[in-house]
Formats: C-alpha cells, structure tokens, sequence
C-alpha cells in the first residue's frame, strides 16, 4: 500500500441543461437566406428537378447537399427523408434517398416559401451525387490512382456500406426522482416496442442491401472475401472485402449510392534491423505472475512462447493464430522476431534482472496475425480479427483489458473525412467492452528517412506530411504510443536525435479531426547516423534498447532494436502496473491516470508547445507517478465508472486550505486534469459530434472565483464545442490548451478534441478559491442506441512546484470532511 494513495473526488450534484431550439447568432449565409426566402426556396425547387430528371429509374437517389449544421442536425435529415451515407466537412453531406420525388423535402420548401418551416434556410443546396463520389468515398491512393485502377483486371478493396435508413430511435423515458414506478415501466416498455420495431427494419434494411451489393458483384465476376457485420461495434455501416474487375469496382462507386469508403488493403511492414546480445551466464528464470496478476493480449507475429525470459508469463490456453494453424502462434519473424519483443518489453520495461530473480508482474496473451516476413497476410483482416479477440478475451472468466497493438500500415493514416474500418473497430470494441488499445504511431521507413534526413533534415522532418501517424493510430479511444531517443554515440555513429527528443522515425501528429495524437511517447532508441555521402543509418546497441528476442533462427535470446512498437509495448507494462495497483477499476481510469502521469522533457522549455504537443503528445509517462503521490503532491480520482448523459453536468469540488490561500504567500502549484471516457463511434460521421454518441468536456474554476460564480457561469454555458463563452467570470486559470485552439499557450489544438484531455497549469497558491469546482459536461452526438450515458475517469492532482509545501497532509486534511450530496439546477 502506497503511502500517499489517491484520493476519491467529492461529487456534488448534477443537472440537465436545456438548448435553445434554434441559435441565437445565424450562420451569414442561413440568415440571407432567411431573408431572401423566394429566391432560395426556388432555387431548392430547381435542384430537385434537375436531380429528378438525371436519376430517372434509380432505386434510390444519389444526393450531395450542404447544410448549416447549427441549424439542421445531421441526424435531423432522416426528417427530409434524405439518409446521411457519409458525413463530410463544412456542412457537406453525402446522401440517398428512396423517394424518387423528395416528395417530403419539396413540402417543407414550399412551407419555408410560406414563411414557415424556418430551418430550410440552414439547408443551403442539393445536387445530383455521383460527381463527387470519386473524391469523397475513394482512399488517397485510390483516387490518385483512379484512371490506372479501373483498367486492371483484379483489384481487392475494403467497401464500407452505410446502413441506417431513415428511422430513428425514440428518447429514452427519464425516471425522475420521486416518479410512480409503475407509470415508468410502462412508458418504459413502450419504447422498447417502438426500438425492437425500429431494429428490425435494420435487420431488413441490411439483408436487401447486402443481397443488393452481391448482385452487382456477382454481375461483374467479382468476389465477396469476408464481410464485417457487428451492430455493437459499427452500428450504421458493414464493411466488405471484394475482390472484383477495375471496371466492376467503378460500377459499384458510380453506381451503389450507400458506399461511404472504399479503401485498399492495408500495407504491413516493418525495417528489421536488430542487433544480438548473449543472456549472461548464470542469469535466473523469472518467477510466474501472480495468479489474479493483469493479462496483457499481444496481437502481432506471435511470441516464442518457451524462450527461458517469457514462458513463465505465457497464458497458453489463449495462444491462437490467425496464420497458417490456429495452433502455430511462434514468432518466426527473422532478426529475432517481433512480437517476442514486444512481449518482453510487456513483461519488463527497462528492468531485465541481469541479476537477482524477478517475479513478473503480468499474463501474456499471444495472438498471431502477422506472416513470417512481419507482414498481413491479404485473408486477414483486421476489424474481423479484432473483433474476435477481444470478445474471447474481454469475456474470458479472467477478464483481459490490456491489449497491446503495434501494428501499422506504412503509409499515413487515410482517415481524413472518416474514421478508417480498423480503428473505428478498436473504438467500437472500446465501447462496448471495458478493453484499452496501446497502439503505436508507426515508424516511417528507413528507404524513406535517408531521403529527408538532408532535406529538410532533423527535427524539420518530423513535421512532413508524410510522417503523419498511421493507420489504425487515429483510434480516439486507444493509446497512441510514439517512440523518444535515448541518444549517445557509438564510435562514429550519433543518434539523430538526442536524449528524449522524438526519434527520427516516430510518426507525428496531429490526429484525424485534429485530434492530439500521440498522447504520450517512450524511450525506443534512434538509428545511428554518420554524416556522408551516400547517407547511411544503422543499428547501433548503445543507441537502441535492449529486447528479449525469438531464437528460432538461431539468433542468441537478446539484443537491441528500435520503433515505436517497442515503445507502446513499454506503455502497456506501465498500464499492467496501474490495473496491479486498482485492479477493481475501469480501464478509462488507467487511461486517465497514464495520461496524468506524463510530462514534457525539460528541454521542451525551449521549443514551440504545437511542436512538442504533436511529436511527445502529453509526454513521457512514469508508472511511480500514475499509482501514488509525494508529500509535496495530492492526486483526487473518481472510483467506479460514473456515467453521464447529454446535457448533463456532474460537478466535483476541491476544498483548498487556508495555508495555501494567505495572500503573504506565494507558492507555485501546479494543477494538472485529466478527464478519460469512451463513447460509441459511428463510422459514417465526421467530427466528435458526428462521430461519437455523446461527447464530454470539463471546465473549472477560475482564480478566486467563488463556487457560486462558477456553477451560474457552467449552466449559462452554451453547449457548442470550442464555444467563445467562458465557464466563469473569473479571471481564468491559464491551461496549457484550453477549450480553444487560439486560447492556451498551445495554439492550434483544442482540448475539447478527443476522448482523453489533459490539461495543465500553474498558479500561485492565494490565487487558488476556497473551492475548486470541477464541471464534467456531457453532450448531445449522433444519439445512441437506446443509451445516451457514457463512463468517464476524472483525475486532479495539485504539485507543489518547489516542492516547498506539504501539499499532500494539508490538502488531505481540508477534505475529510465529507459535505452532503446534493442537486442543483438554476
């Protein structure tokens, strides 16, 4: 037990906060056409008639709109009888419709010509869809590639095919304190009628589409390869691997009006340049975890599962390949494999006991999915197996909530309008099973790094395009992972980068929706460079770090290597070290705390926050700092999974002592915060908005603001994300990123973005309240099914920066006292 355990937040009550139904401040262009009713009502008519006459004898229609999304939801458009295929940016719509006549859309034009039905002003133009298929639906490389593509004989893709009609579920009666039980069940059993009739249109709606998509595959003497249909983890969409003519394919884009993306099959590969090392002589195989000690599942080339460092730490009965025999899980992968190192660096981080005898601290699960060569092979796919481990593992009587994932494509995450299939499904797995993805950056290959380590050089290649984090590293509820040097020299071979600068192959942020990707890095080595002609970069012992490695080729049983597979394999043993400490806790509170625990090197002092915040993320984490605390720190952590709801508001209080409060006195504190939750993804949409079923954000108070200020302050709070209304009308605590991206010292980011944020600042101690609030904000997505909550972790810590006050025993002290629980509203 910990000297300086966590302590348990104070909630204080929550409330529901109400919208305006319409905004106050409209969009330039809605309000002209507010104005200029007749002239925008005909030109609507206009459009539809000329859709109608260029889409006679389609089954559905093929629409691309824009509309003002502060006036018409996305969601809203199932009222128009238009079904949303594929959320783009700025208001852009790629859409269908069954009625040949938009019959519905037409009335409500004519009854805004009326100087009723106001929101079609906010529905700003409709047209005919298919010429714009090509740049909205087709992958980077695909769609560069489009002229040579449809001339090939074979292509195989991935086909994401929308699937949500135009029903929508019923809100979910509220029980309300002190209401009739009797009254509610029923209003209770009427909307599971009303659900049940809704999910069975589903289930129709995706057999004649699925019937309707194999048809004109089969027309063209294609192929269906495997088909990912799981309502829990993509609940608006299928995906299909097809294997088809270059000219079927341009059929099926042209010509299928519910295809939101079509992608090539992912590229695996890695640069294999390890170095060996030889076990010392005498060295002493570790002891076997505990029995209740984590389970940490490994899905990559398999694990050598009897090497003398390892095997006590093997859970056998869950080995399993998705290679070859279901049986054949050993890591053939040359140069000492690869998920053989992965698992040590699980199992040891830093610390392999050249000396003494360890007793390993967690269960290794071995799933194979890579080839020999370190590659994935084309009849794997990866949602599908995914989806498989987890639900075996994440159901198992011993739960597994640890999955390490250091596997990427080669080329930079493709996901800029939507999520990819890959990393939607770590999402939706997140979601629906308390599991937490580590995943890696990716590492840009070496062929690739001599050609920009001249041009345009160290660290300016860091920020290139083509050093973007790749795919499935965009997941927003996985734990990007990319990899920091350890520097040094080794004769005349120097790290490019230096002690704990990113190392010149780590992929970079940010994330898709300019999300804050990765979220932390780890020490994973450099290649060592020798300035010349031609350019060289080489594997050097003393620049990389030490692995356990696979003898199946012969290789001695250690060595050293670099990547950022390496460094998410070193996060995933922190991570097994935070569940050790709290086994009974949410994996949403491991995220958060990991996330807490990191920092910034101090020679970020001296670059561009943006720079840092897109290669180290939240920094480096350290394991002491995420399980306890210090005399001169105190960290407070909701327990449980407490779950919020749209337009909710859970508030938490910190009572700062008076010590800390004496004007005379002027400690620097820092208050670090960090909020972690997951929500259910929705692949068609674009945006947290869209793409999440409710959305979170936290405020606090401001210095010397009083706790009643701040509460009136949060529910007069507009709703809108990235809104220019502060939480408070004190003067604000000076975050590092804020709820803007123009606003902190971050510029460019917004905190607000993702589904983990951290936010940190100092102040001096007087300037604290009397009353730290902290405000836990949930938000209306694209809705859930049936379920608008969603669990959240929050933690707050407060360090004293000198480490000149006992923050920890006064702190503690002033919030013994436990203030009754109570609800509040305006």
């Amino acid at each position: 037990m910990t000297q300086f355990p966590h302590l348990e937040l104070s909630f204080k009550g929550d409330a529901l906060k109400k919208l305006p139904r319409f905004p106050q401040t409209l969009n330039p262009r809605t309000e002209d056409n507010l104005k200029k009713r007749v002239r925008h009502g005909e030109q609507l008519r206009e459009s539809i008639e000329k859709i109608k006459a260029t889409s006679q004898g389609a089954t559905a229609l093929s629409l691309f709109l824009q509309i003002d999304p502060q006036v018409i939801a996305v969601e809203h458009l199932r009222r128009f009888d238009i079904e949303v295929v594929a959320e783009l940016e700025d208001g852009f719509i790629l859409g269908s419709s069954a009625d040949a006549d938009l019959s519905t859309l037409k009335s409500k034009i004519e009854r805004f010509l009326k100087g009723q039905q106001k929101n079609i002003a906010g529905f700003w133009s409709i047209d005919v869809g298919k010429q714009w298929k090509l740049e909205h639906i087709l992958s980077p490389y695909l769609h560069d590639n489009w002229p040579r593509i449809i001339r090939r004989q074979l292509v195989t893709v991935d086909v994401g095919i929308a699937c949500v009609g135009t029903w929508e579920l019923p809100e979910k009666p509220r029980h309300d304190p002190g209401q009739d039980k009797e009254n509610y069940q029923r209003k209770l059993d009427r909307w599971n009628t009303k659900c049940g009739k809704v999910f069975l249109e589903w289930d129709q709606l995706y057999m004649q589409r699925e019937a309707l998509f194999a048809d004109m595959v089969a027309v063209h003497g294609g192929e269906i390869l495997s088909e990912l249909n799981e309502p829990e983890v993509l609940p608006d969409s299928f995906v299909v691997r097809v294997r088809i003519t270059g000219k079927g394919l341009s059929d099926l884009v042209h010509n299928f009006p519910f295809i939101f993306d079509v992608r090539e099959l992912e590229d695996v590969r890695f640069d294999m340049d390890a170095l060996a090392d030889y076990m010392p002589t005498g060295m002493a195989p570790p002891l076997p975890p505990d029995v209740d000690a984590p389970r940490v599942c490994i899905i990559d080339s398999g694990v050598q599962e009897a090497h003398p460092l390892i095997a006590p730490a093997i859970d056998s009965a869950s080995s399993y390949s998705c290679v070859d025999r279901p049986t054949d899980t050993a890591d053939y992968v040359a140069q000492g494999g690869h998920g053989t190192k992965v698992a040590g660096l699980v199992l040891y981080h830093d610390a392999i006991p050249y000396q003494g005898q360890k007793r390993l601290g967690s269960w290794i699960q071995n799933v194979r999915v890579l080839d020999d060569s370190n590659h994935l092979p084309a009849n794997v796919s990866m949602a599908e197996t995914l989806l498989s481990v987890v639900t075996q593992h994440g159901n198992s009587a011993v739960k597994t909530r640890i999955f390490n994932h250091s596997i990427n494509s080669v080329s930079v995450s493709q996901g800029q309008n939507h999520m990819s299939v890959w990393a939607a499904t770590m999402d939706g797995l997140s979601w629906n099973h308390d599991a937490l993805f580590v995943v890696s950056a990716g590492n840009v290959l070496r062929d690739t790094l001599i050609n920009t380590i001249q041009s345009p050089g160290y660290p300016d290649l860091l920020f290139s395009p083509a050093q973007g984090i790749a795919n499935p590293a965009e997941s927003l509820q996985a734990i990007t992972v990319g990899a920091v040097a350890i520097g040094g020299r080794e004769g005349d071979w120097v790290s490019i980068a230096s002690h704990s600068w990113p190392s010149s192959y780590t992929r970079s942020g940010p994330g898709i929706w300019n999300t804050i990707k990765p979220e932390v890095v780890e020490y994973a080595g450099d290649w060592g460079y020798s300035p010349g002609t031609p350019v060289t970069l080489v594997s050097r012992a003393e620049l990389s770090i030490p692995v356990i490695t696979s003898t199946l080729h012969g290789d001695p049983p250690m060595g050293y290597d670099i990547g950022t597979s390496f460094a998410a394999a070193k996060v995933s043993h922190i991570l097994a070290q935070i569940e050790a400490a709290m086994p009974y806790e949410s994996s949403q509170l491991y995220r958060a705390l990991l996330i807490q625990s990191a920092a910034w090197p101090e020679w970020t002092n001296s670059w561009a926050e943006e720079k840092t915040m897109r290669t180290l993320g939240y920094g480096i984490p350290d394991a002491d700092r995420a399980i306890s605390n210090t005399e001169h720190r105190i960290t407070f952590i909701t327990k449980g999974s407490p779950r919020i709801g749209r337009q909710s508001v859970h508030i938490y209080d910190v009572q700062i002592p008076p010590e800390l409060q004496n004007p005379s006195e002027e400690y620097d504190i820092l208050i670090q915060i960090t909020l972690a939750y997951k929500a259910q993804p929705r692949i068609t949409r674009r945006g947290i908005r869209g793409y999440l079923s409710t959305w979170l954000t936290w405020r606090t108070s401001g210095r010397n603001e009083t706790r009643e200020s701040f509460l009136g302050g949060v529910m007069r709070q507009t709703m809108d994300l990235g809104a220019d209304t502060e939480a408070h009308v004190g003067d604000p605590i000076p975050w590092m990123i804020r709820e803007r991206s123009d606003w902190g010292l971050v510029k460019g980011f917004n905190r607000d973005w993702g589904t983990v944020q951290k936010d940190w600042a100092t102040v001096k101690s007087h300037e604290l309240p009397k009353t730290f609030s902290i405000a836990v904000i949930g938000h209306k997505g694209w809705g859930s099914l049936g379920n608008d909550t969603v669990p959240y972790s929050l933690v707050v810590s407060f360090e004293a920066v000198n480490q000149d006050v006992p923050m920890y025993s006064w702190i503690s002290v002033a919030n013994q006292v436990e203030v009754t629980e109570r609800t509040f509203g305006m």
